[in-house]
């Protein structure tokens, strides 16, 4: 992955963070409180599947969500998705 940006979105006052793949399409989406670091548990954290013709078919989100900002970004590959 790479071109991972961060932005901050002013209707939710959450920061937004986005991965990218060869292809510079969005794999992986994180929403957190701002200030929070990648590498500490406060993400909600959502992947986003492609099929052959690289069209988005699903998001899903990273097990134990629900409301719950419980993810450390930069695990994001290794967590596993619902």
């Amino acid at each position: 992955m790479f071109n991972n940006i961060s932005i901050q979105d002013p209707n939710t006052n959450l920061t937004e963070r986005f991965d990218y793949n060869g292809l510079n399409q969005i794999v992986y989406r994180g929403t957190a409180l701002p200030g929070t670091a990648e590498t500490e548990p406060g993400w909600a954290i959502y992947k986003y599947d492609r099929d052959a013709s690289m069209n988005v078919i699903s998001k899903k989100m990273a097990v134990g969500e629900l409301n719950n900002f419980s993810h450390i970004w930069a695990n994001r590959a290794s967590l596993e998705y619902v």
